[in-house]
């Protein structure tokens, strides 16, 4: 049976069958971050349920993720998460663990990960770090102490952050330029210390997982700082250099396909960029750069509308700010939280010829999103037949919303943005994800 999401508790009173084997899928919790870690999103939930099933069945099993959340093109090698995971999954409260991690064809990504899990899953005695140790020296050989660098460095950027959302949101907040920057001089170390040509092949493997991994955070960085232009273009190419590596490396187990699972984050980033670079051809920019810097502020009462929270005069001086490319709810605190956020935001518009209509285009949100520019909210264009409506819905989606009636042009403009998260997504989001623009009709 599938002990699912994190709601399936161990029975407090009833015994479980001998013959039932429940195996714990735990796919809202983290994937990055090990469950006994008491500081994060939360808690040690997961750590305390694992021990409850351990306390009542006598076989269980462990169906952990071997790569994080709706994606699979980020170097991720658990080697902190499953270091710590895997001894309490393996250890004394488990009398016969089953181990079946769900994995991709990411062998490129998350090879440590998954030598460790089968490693400490025939022999739970041995010590994570050890095995990391045996196969970085076995595996690279000349090339291990920078490839041993490059693992341990990707691997602290995944958990150094506490950012506890999946998929690709919160890439920019954990691989930062500088970290970018770090890795590509231990993947450039290692590719001139190999000294034999299965060594060479080796780390080229990694080399060419990081170099897509390089030009994704590159289009990452182009969307947040208003470099449109080329987006569709270098999306396209990154899309055909995945699929000739997955052609080149398909004996290998490496360069997992999205076409082969779900391409839901993929599609849903690669509609950004090209909706970015259609925007920018077809209409003209009035803004120079992207709305990043918001101050926010959760409504957790319902009471925005009636306190004037979303109107221009309420003073939202003392709010907090965030920048919407770089910080999830998770990471602003609000993990578990499903309720409202309002946004706050200015800008000064240039003036527009008056028989030309003015857009404003959320590249990312998740929930719910209602505009209001001046205190006046403004319709979304979309839906069925291009209808209007006043909210925009969806998970992970953009909207353009027609600011003609409502923007002063030639002044400074209050704009508000009101979101809602109502659903449980396993990637774990919520309210603005991306940058703001504002256009105009050629």
């Amino acid at each position: 049976t599938l002990i699912y999401v994190d709601y399936t508790r161990p029975p407090v009173r009833e015994p479980v069958h001998p013959a039932l084997i429940p195996y714990i899928a735990p796919i809202t919790y983290n994937r990055a971050h090990p469950m006994d870690w008491p500081n994060h999103a939360n808690g040690t939930q997961l750590y305390d349920m694992v021990k409850g099933w351990q306390k009542v069945s006598e076989t269980i099993g462990y169906y952990w993720y071997g790569y994080h959340l709706s994606e699979a093109w980020a170097p991720s090698p658990f080697i902190t998460k499953w270091g710590h995971d895997l001894p309490i999954l393996f250890g004394p409260d488990a009398k016969f663990p089953c181990w079946f991690p769900e994995t991709m064809c990411n062998f490129e990504t998350t090879q440590i990960g998954l030598y460790m899990g089968m490693r400490l899953s025939w022999d739970a005695s041995q010590k994570p770090d050890d095995v990391v140790a045996e196969l970085i020296e076995n595996f690279y050989g000349a090339a291990a102490e920078p490839m041993g660098c490059y693992w341990h460095h990707i691997d602290q950027a995944w958990v150094n952050p506490a950012d506890y959302s999946g998929s690709a949101w919160g890439y920019r907040r954990r691989f930062t330029p500088n970290v970018m920057k770090q890795a590509r001089g231990f993947m450039d170390e290692a590719l001139s210390a190999c000294e034999t040509v299965p060594e060479y092949r080796r780390v080229v493997i990694a080399d060419e997982s990081l170099r897509q991994f390089e030009r994704w955070m590159k289009m990452e960085e182009d969307l947040a700082e208003g470099r449109f232009k080329n987006l569709a273009k270098d999306y396209e190419r990154w899309w055909n250099i995945c699929n000739d590596l997955i052609g080149r490396y398909r004996d290998n187990c490496a360069f997992y396909s999205p076409l082969s699972y779900r391409r839901e984050g993929l599609e849903e980033h690669g509609k950004f960029f090209g909706e970015a670079t259609r925007l920018d051809t077809d209409f003209v920019r009035l803004v120079k750069h992207p709305l990043k810097e918001w101050r926010y502020r959760a409504d957790t009462n319902g009471v925005a509308a009636n306190e004037g929270w979303l109107k221009p005069e309420t003073d939202s001086a003392g709010w907090k700010t965030t920048d919407v490319t770089l910080d999830t709810w998770s990471y602003l605190g609000f993990h578990n939280y499903f309720g409202k956020m309002v946004y706050r935001s200015e800008v000064n518009l240039p003036t527009v010829p008056q028989d030309k209509g003015v857009y404003l285009w959320l590249a990312c949100f998740d929930g719910s999103a209602q505009v209001f520019v001046n205190g006046v909210p403004v319709p979304y264009q979309g839906g069925k037949d291009s209808e209007q409506k006043m909210e925009a819905s969806g998970h992970a989606a953009s909207a353009v919303f027609d600011i003609t009636a409502a923007a002063r042009p030639g002044e400074k403009n209050d704009v508000a943005i009101l979101c809602d998260r109502k659903k449980l997504y396993e990637v774990g989001m919520g309210g603005l994800l991306g940058p703001v623009m504002i256009y105009r009709d050629k």
